[in-house]
């Protein structure tokens, strides 16, 4: 089974990349710029930056693990239809992601979104001679993703010269609205004992907020949601739980309860209790047209949802 998987995958890679090769850059007459993000953070870095000045396409929406992100024709239908895309970088988007990397499409600018960020910066997950591989989940820092934004913003308005005035303009007015969150974040951590500071979800999104606000982080699975998790990591979870007296363990809105559910239950079978605190958002904001569909309301809302259901 998994021999032929691999082959199906294979091959739905070889198609991806025919299909980039053989569709043709359509000339559409357009009435503003056309952006086309891969994530739902990334689009709404765009709305903040260009708002309705631009046509936005985002290829994965609210609740979309992009770790295991399958492009289908349409998405690229709306790449080879637009003047810019952006994307994660630091193999966020999986095998899609290494696709993007190597696209070559005349007219079309591509932005990876990380590439400005100080490699001394980012988590390293593992290193294999010159290849090492980072962790991906920079938003989860105020502070990295401040980075990614003003990048992106400078990359754009290279390419768009049309919208130099207008991002300038918003630049300034968002990024003092990030300097309020990071405010509101370390104040709200603040309200929580440091001995209380542990963050327990079903996968390895959040060492950057770990880092950013103090926290100790531990996850079943690894950076990737398709990391392979054993009952080893839960009893091992379930251990530190009893050990530190942990109320809460976290879901997450991209990722399936059931990891999660198992470590609850396993704590619940050596006589103590937990609860499941709610769901997180990891690797993808809430639904378009939300406050958790904002950068900054997801992060509020995460921050708040820890810190209530821990103390």
């Amino acid at each position: 089974m998994k021999k032929i998987t691999s082959i199906l995958l294979m091959l739905s890679i070889v198609f991806i990349i025919i299909g980039f090769l053989v569709i043709p850059n359509n000339s559409i007459k357009k009435d503003k710029p056309t952006i086309t993000v891969t994530t739902t953070f990334l689009g709404d870095a765009i709305t903040q930056l260009a708002g309705d000045k631009v046509h936005l396409n985002v290829l994965m929406g609210p609740g979309v693990d992009p770790h295991v992100y399958q492009a289908k024709p349409s998405d690229l239908d709306k790449i080879y239809n637009s003047d810019i895309l952006v994307y994660g970088g630091l193999n966020l988007e999986g095998k899609f992601g290494e696709i993007i990397g190597e696209m070559d499409i005349p007219g079309l600018k591509i932005i990876n979104s990380t590439d400005n960020i100080n490699r001394d910066d980012l988590i390293v997950v593992s290193e294999n001679g010159e290849h090492t591989e980072y962790d991906p989940h920079i938003w989860f820092d105020v502070y990295l993703w401040t980075n990614v934004v003003n990048y992106i913003a400078e990359e754009i308005k290279e390419e768009l010269k049309c919208l130099e005035k207008t991002i300038d303009t918003n630049l300034v007015l968002y990024n003092d609205k990030l300097k309020n969150l990071d405010i509101y974040i370390k104040n709200k951590v603040e309200e929580l004992p440091k001995e209380q500071r542990i963050l327990i979800t079903a996968h390895d999104a959040f060492s950057y907020f770990g880092i950013y606000a103090g926290f100790r982080v531990e996850a079943i699975q690894g950076v990737s949601g398709v990391t392979e998790a054993s009952t080893t990591d839960i009893s091992k979870l379930g251990k530190i739980i009893i050990d530190n007296n942990i109320k809460a363990i976290f879901v997450e809105s991209s990722v399936s309860p059931k990891l999660i559910e198992s470590l609850q239950s396993s704590v619940e079978a050596k006589g103590n209790k937990v609860v499941i605190g709610g769901s997180l958002y990891s690797d993808s904001a809430g639904n378009i047209g939300t406050i958790e569909g904002t950068y900054i309301g997801m992060f509020e809302y995460d921050i708040n949802t820890i810190i209530d259901k821990l103390r």
